[in-house]
C-alpha cells in the first residue's frame, strides 16, 4: 500500500514541473452529442479515451476503461458484467433484465450484459457519456452511455500485426487491414482481428487444473461506399467466439457470530457448503471445485449505415441484427462438496434495431436533431440447477420479448455569440411479454405476463463560452428505465421502472495554450422507484426503493508540463444514498424490517482516483523509448443495500508499468508491461448467497506481465 501511494504522490507532484517546451494536449473529437465536436465543446460530462491513450495504457477491455473514468464501477456477477456509472447500473443481469449504463458499438445498442466482456480491439476511441441520457439515447441510460467508435476504412493502404506473450501462457495475436477497393477510393474496406487466450490464474485443488483459463476469437469488418458526393453507405459485421473455463465462486470468510439476526449458515466461517464437508482455500487465487467448469460465449451481428446530405440537414438511417447466446457450467458454491449445487445455465438473445436521424448542417444561430429508433428482442433462458442436498434439480424454461420504441428531439440556440441553451424532449415505450416454466420437487409452476411502460424524459441545457477556451454549463435532464420481470426466480409480479432527474453544473477548459486540460463537474441525482436487488433464502426478488439521492463531484486533468512528461488524472466523490427505503432482509429476518435511509447504494465507492504520468526519452534517429506508470484508487464499496461488511469490497489500489519502444520511421513498437504491479487481491463481486448461507466472491487477476510486438506496414 505505501508503495502504491508513494507512486501515485510523486505522479501528483510532477504536475509541478517547471514549465518548459510543450506541445498541447490531445483534444479528442466526440459524438457524444451525436454530432461530431470537440469534447471540449460539448456540454456534458464526457470521458473520451483516444486510440492512442488506451495503446499507452495497455486497455483492452471496459474494466481498463473504468480505471480512467471518474465514477465508473466494473463488476462481474458470474459471466455478467455490471457497470455503474454515479451508482446507477444494473439490478438483474439473467433473462428480464437490462443495464442502466447504455453500451453502443458504432452506434449499436447491446442490451445483453453478458457480452459487454470482449476484448477491445482497433477502436478509434472510447467516450463514457456520464449522468442520464434521456433524450438522445433514451432506452435505459439513466447511469450513463458508453460509445464503442471502430476505426473507419481508410483512404490509403494500411496494415498492421501484433503479437503479445505473457505469463499464464498469454498469447494474443491481432491484426489490421485496411484501404481502398477502387482507384478513387469510393469504395474502402477494413478487416481487423484478435485472438487472445492465457492459462487460468487459479489453481483448483480439488484435481490440479487451472481455472479461470481465456480463450477469445473476434473477427469484424467494414465496407464503406461512397454513392456520390451527397451519399455514404457502410456496411459492417462482426463475430465473437469464447471458449474457457468460466467464471470461478468460492465462499468469502465470515467471522462466525451465532447471534439473533445472523446469516444462516454463518456459524460455519464458510456457509452451508464448508458444514457439510466443502472445503475452501483461504488464498484467493485456489479453490477445491468438484463440479463442472466451461464456458462457451458466442457473438454476432451486422448493421448498416446510410449518411445523406440533404440541403441545411442530414439524414443518418442506422439498422443492425444481432445474435448472442452463451452457455456456463459451473460450481456455484465454491466447494468440493457433493451435497450443494452446479449449475448449467444457457441464455439466448436475437436483436434488431433501427435509428433515423435528421440534423441540421448548416452553420447559424439554431441547431437541431430529430429521430425515432425501434428495438426488437427475442430472448430464451434456460436454467437447470442440481441441488444435491436434496436429491433435485430446479429447471427454469424462459422466452421473453420485448419491443420498444421512441421518437426525440433536441434544438439549441444561440442567443448570443457566448450564451447557448438546448431543450430535448424524448418519448419512449417499452412493452415485454414472458412465458415462463419451471419445476421443483416434480411440482411445475407457469407465468405468462406482458406489461408495457413509457416515459418523457426532458433536457435543458445552458451553456456560456468565457472565450475560446473555457466554457460553464448547467443542466437538468430526466432518465427513465423500463420495468421488467426477474425471470428465473420465484417473483411472478413485475417490479416497476426507475427514474431519475439529475441537476449538474460543469465547467471545461483549455489553459496555457491548450497544454492544460481541466474538466470538472458537480451534480445531484433525485431518484424515484429506484430497482433493488433482493436476495432471499432459495432465490432473489427485485424492489423498488421508494427515493434515493446522490451528490458528487468529478474532475479531469491532461497536461504536458515539459515536452517529454504528459500527466493525466481523475478525481472523483460520489454521496448516493437511500433516501426513503425500507426492507426485510431475509438473511437476517429476526432483525425485522431495517430502516435503510442514509445507506449507501450498491456499488457506489465514495472516492475514486487515478494518476498517470508518461515520459518520453529520444533515442536519437532511432526512435523514442516511453515509461508509464498508472495508479488507480477505489474507496471502499457495498454490494447489498444494507451495508454489511461480509458483503462489501475495502478501499484497494492498482498499480501498471508499461516500457514501450517506437522507431522514428513509425514501422515497429515493442513493449514491456505489468499489470497489478504489487500482486493486490481485490474482491471484484461479492453475493449474499442463497446457496451456501453465506457470501460468494470473485477475485480479479492476480499480478501479470508481457511483452509486445507490434509492425505497421504503412
Amino acid at each position: 500500500m505505501r508503495k502504491s501511494i508513494l507512486f501515485g504522490a510523486v505522479s501528483a507532484a510532477a504536475m509541478f514541473v517547471p514549465i518548459a517546451a510543450r506541445a498541447a494536449v490531445e483534444v479528442v473529437v466526440v459524438t457524444a452529442e451525436r454530432r461530431s465536436e470537440s469534447v471540449q465543446d460539448t456540454p456534458v460530462a464526457v470521458t473520451a479515451l483516444s486510440a492512442d491513450f488506451l495503446e499507452k495504457t495497455n486497455s483492452q477491455s471496459l474494466e481498463d476503461v473504468s480505471r480512467f473514468t471518474p465514477n465508473l464501477a466494473f463488476n462481474r456477477t458470474s459471466n455478467f458484467v455490471q457497470l455503474t456509472v454515479r451508482g446507477i447500473g444494473l439490478s438483474q443481469y439473467n433473462l428480464g433484465g437490462e443495464p442502466g449504463v447504455a453500451v453502443y458499438v458504432d452506434g449499436v445498442y447491446l442490451a445483453r450484459p453478458f457480452a459487454l466482456d470482449s476484448v477491445l480491439n482497433d477502436l478509434e476511441r472510447v467516450e463514457v457519456v456520464r449522468g442520464p441520457q434521456g433524450t438522445l439515447y433514451g432506452r435505459n441510460a439513466t447511469g450513463g452511455a458508453i460509445n464503442l467508435i471502430s476505426k473507419a476504412p481508410s483512404d490509403t493502404f494500411e496494415a498492421n500485426v501484433g503479437i503479445t506473450a505473457g505469463d499464464y501462457g498469454r498469447l494474443e495475436l491481432e491484426g489490421v487491414v485496411s484501404g481502398p477497393l477502387n482507384d478513387d477510393a469510393t469504395v474502402k474496406a477494413r478487416l481487423s482481428y484478435v485472438g487472445d487466450q492465457h492459462f487460468g490464474y487459479t489453481l483448483n485443488l480439488f484435481n490440479g487444473h487451472h481455472v479461470q483459463s481465456f480463450l477469445e476469437n473476434s473477427l469484424r469488418g467494414q465496407i464503406e461506399a461512397d454513392l456520390s458526393d451527397d451519399v455514404t453507405v457502410t456496411f459492417g459485421a462482426d463475430y465473437t467466439h469464447e471458449h474457457d473455463s468460466g467464471p470461478v465462486f468460492k465462499p468469502g470468510l465470515i467471522t462466525p457470530f451465532p447471534l439473533p439476526g445472523a446469516i444462516p449458515g454463518t456459524v460455519f466461517p464458510f456457509g452451508f457448503s464448508a458444514a457439510f464437508g466443502g472445503r475452501v482455500s483461504p488464498d484467493p487465487w485456489k479453490v477445491y471445485l468438484n463440479g463442472p467448469q466451461d464456458y462457451t460465449f458466442e457473438a454476432s451481428g451486422q448493421n448498416g449505415k446510410l449518411v445523406w446530405k440533404l440541403p441545411g440537414s442530414t439524414l443518418t438511417a442506422l439498422v443492425a441484427h444481432r445474435d448472442t447466446s452463451f452457455h456456463l457450467l459451473g460450481d456455484l458454491d465454491g466447494t468440493d462438496s457433493p451435497l450443494f449445487l452446479n449449475e448449467d445455465l444457457h441464455e439466448a438473445a436475437t436483436a434488431y434495431s433501427g435509428e433515423l436521424q435528421l440534423a441540421s448542417s448548416d452553420p447559424g444561430p439554431l441547431q437541431w436533431i430529430v429521430g425515432a429508433f425501434a428495438y426488437h428482442e427475442a430472448g430464451h433462458l434456460d436454467y437447470l440447477f442440481h441441488v444435491g442436498l436434496f436429491g433435485t434439480d430446479l429447471h427454469d424454461i424462459a422466452d421473453q420479448k420485448t419491443t420498444s420504441y421512441a421518437v426525440f428531439g433536441e434544438a439549441s440556440y444561440l442567443l448570443t455569440d457566448a450564451l447557448k441553451a438546448t431543450v430535448g424532449l424524448r418519448y419512449s415505450n417499452d412493452d415485454k411479454s414472458l412465458n415462463e416454466s419451471s419445476e421443483l420437487f416434480g411440482v411445475k409452476g407457469f407465468n405468462t405476463t406482458s406489461k408495457s411502460w413509457g416515459a418523457l424524459t426532458p433536457k435543458f441545457v445552458v451553456s456560456y463560452n468565457l472565450d475560446t477556451d473555457k466554457m460553464f454549463y448547467v443542466s437538468a435532464t430526466r432518465g427513465f428505465k423500463s420495468g421488467g420481470f426477474n425471470v428465473g426466480a420465484l417473483q411472478h409480479t413485475p417490479y416497476n421502472p426507475e427514474y431519475i432527474w439529475s441537476y449538474e453544473a460543469g465547467f471545461k477548459s483549455l489553459w496555457d495554450e491548450g497544454r492544460v486540460q481541466l474538466n470538472m463537474d458537480v451534480f445531484h441525482y433525485d431518484y424515484s422507484n429506484l430497482q433493488v436487488t433482493q436476495y432471499a433464502v432459495g432465490h432473489t426478488t427485485i424492489t423498488n426503493a421508494a427515493t434515493a439521492k446522490a451528490n458528487g463531484a468529478e474532475l479531469e486533468v491532461t497536461a504536458n508540463p515539459i515536452d517529454a512528461v504528459t500527466l493525466n488524472g481523475t478525481l472523483a466523490y460520489l454521496d448516493a444514498t437511500f433516501d426513503k427505503f425500507s426492507e426485510l432482509d431475509t438473511f437476517r429476518p429476526l432483525l425485522g424490517v431495517l430502516d435503510l435511509h442514509g445507506n449507501r447504494l450498491p456499488r457506489a465507492p465514495q472516492w475514486q482516483t487515478d494518476f498517470g504520468a508518461q515520459y518520453d526519452f529520444p533515442l536519437s534517429d532511432i526512435g523514442t523509448l516511453s515509461a508509464r506508470y498508472d495508479f488507480s484508487y477505489w474507496s471502499k464499496t457495498f454490494y447489498t443495500e444494507f451495508n454489511t461488511g461480509y458483503a462489501s469490497t475495502p478501499g484497494y489500489t492498482l498499480s501498471n508499468v508499461r516500457l514501450a519502444f517506437k522507431s522514428s520511421d513509425g514501422h515497429w513498437q515493442a513493449s514491456a508491461f505489468v499489470k497489478n504491479l504489487f500482486n493486490r487481491a481485490v474482491l471484484t463481486n461479492v453475493t449474499v448467497s442463497a446457496v451456501n448461507g453465506g457470501t460468494i466472491v470473485s477475485y480479479g487477476e492476480p499480478r501479470t506481465f508481457g511483452i509486445q510486438l507490434k509492425y505497421n506496414f504503412e
